[in-house]
Order: C-alpha cells, then sequence, then structure tokens
C-alpha cells in the first residue's frame, strides 16, 4: 500500500491520505493584483457616444477564487441570474449589463521517483483547496523501497468580469469600480481599480442671444452679440462670419 501526507505550515494542517486518495486544505489567499485591462487606475477611457465598451477586470492570484464586484459612481451592480454558464448582472436601477466568467482549474501532478524496477505509478489530480499564502507541499509516498520526494506548489486562481456598456452623453464623468471581494480581505481594506468614462458627443445646435430677428437697431448703437452651444465633449468651437467671411472672435 502507498501511503502519501501532504505537510504545509503548520503540524494542525497535515492530512494522512491513504490508496493515493489525495486531500488537502489550505489557509485563503488574497489576491495579489487587480486592474481594468488597458487602463492604470484611474485613468480616463475615451469612448464615443453609442459605442460599444467592454471594461475587462482581472483579479489574479487568490485562493479560493475572489468574487468581483462593479460600482457605477459607487452603486453596486447586484447579480440577478445564472444562463447558461455565465452570471448576468444588473445595477440595481437596471439600466448596462455584467457577463461574468469564472474559471477554476487546478492541476496537480504527484511524481515519485525510485529504482526502476519499483511499480510507482506517476498520475494526474484534479482538485480544489483554500489557502492564503503560496504553501510548499512535501509529498512523502512510501512502498518500502526508499523513494525520493518532489515538492508540489499549489496554483491559485485568476478571476474575470466583463462589463459590457453602450454609453450616453449623460456617462459623461461616470466612475466605474471593480473591486475585489475576498475572505482574506480586510473589509475596511477594499482592493479596487477605477476608471472614469469620457463620453465624446456632439454639441446642440449654435444660437445668438443680444438680438431679435426684426429688431431695428439705430446707426451708431452697439450690440453685443453672444453666440452660445451647449453640451458637447469636447466643447465646440464657435466661428463668426460676417456676409460669407470669417471675423475676429471672442470666447468665454
Amino acid at each position: 500500500m502507498i501511503v502519501s501526507a501532504f505537510f504545509v505550515e503548520t503540524l494542525q494542517h497535515c492530512i494522512l491520505c491513504v490508496q493515493q486518495k489525495i486531500c488537502v486544505t489550505f489557509n485563503p489567499t488574497p489576491p495579489s493584483s487587480i486592474e481594468i485591462q488597458g487602463y492604470s487606475n484611474n485613468a480616463k477611457v475615451e469612448v464615443r457616444e453609442n459605442q460599444d465598451l467592454t471594461l475587462k477586470c482581472i483579479v489574479a492570484n487568490s485562493k479560493p477564487a475572489a468574487q468581483i464586484i462593479w460600482f457605477r459612481n459607487n452603486v453596486e451592480y447586484k447579480i440577478v441570474q445564472f444562463v447558461n454558464g455565465q452570471w448576468r448582472k444588473r445595477r440595481m436601477d437596471e439600466q448596462a449589463d455584467v457577463l461574468t466568467r469564472l474559471k477554476k482549474t487546478i492541476n496537480m501532478v504527484e511524481s515519485v521517483t525510485g529504482p526502476a524496477k519499483n511499480d510507482i505509478d506517476k498520475r494526474m489530480y484534479t482538485y480544489g483547496a483554500q489557502t492564503t499564502r503560496m504553501h510548499a507541499l512535501l509529498i512523502l509516498c512510501s512502498n518500502n523501497r526508499n523513494d525520493k520526494v518532489e515538492e508540489i506548489t499549489p496554483k491559485r486562481f485568476t478571476t474575470t468580469s466583463n462589463l459590457k456598456l453602450k454609453p450616453t452623453a449623460a456617462d459623461d464623468y461616470t466612475e466605474y469600480t471593480c473591486q475585489a471581494k475576498h475572505k482574506a480581505l480586510a473589509p475596511d481594506m477594499p482592493m479596487r481599480s477605477i476608471v472614469q468614462l469620457s463620453v465624446l458627443y456632439p454639441p446642440g445646435p449654435p444660437y445668438i442671444q443680444g438680438y431679435t430677428q426684426g429688431e431695428t437697431l439705430r446707426r451708431g448703437q452697439t450690440v453685443e452679440l453672444i453666440c452660445n452651444s451647449r453640451g458637447g465633449n469636447p466643447p465646440a468651437q464657435l466661428i463668426w462670419y460676417k456676409n460669407g467671411s470669417q471675423i475676429r472672435m471672442a470666447y468665454r
């Protein structure tokens, strides 16, 4: 009979397994990083009005896998249903949809070395575990043949979440926050990444103040004409023309 023992940092986590059955317990490990792919923290994301935009949040190297939470101007999106293997989320005021995909795969190879005449299998195991730090595992395999020992390091999880948006002019200056939720993170020290949208949209049509169509003016009378255009990102450039020719202008 082959006996395998797995040792982590402290003896109370040592588990003895027989007949090649692997049982491993780890403490939770917090994520090493969080990012919205392609953007630094607090970056401005420039996008045209009604253009599709996908924000991809990546939370790396945690155990167990971290949960990703999205916020729009500090309002949290909520999970509402699970459809076809994907979490479908929407904000509490039910605007944009969120698709979250979580992939978890851990492979551990138990490898045994010894004399060529030993009949010892090399097997691949797939398992789930929880840890807070990267612990090395010490695997002892005994078949009364003085076998050697190999150290195996458990893998960690990387979680990704895609937030799909179609911003309008009203979303200009809107902040989107990706936050990691994990049992190894202190509630008062959240791990998050933030971006702010800069939505490009056209200004409203220009209009002139200071004169009413049909109004009579006296010769030599001073009149101040003000051209206005509301909204627009970036703001509109206003150009004056007199009888088809461009004239000097002043901005306020």
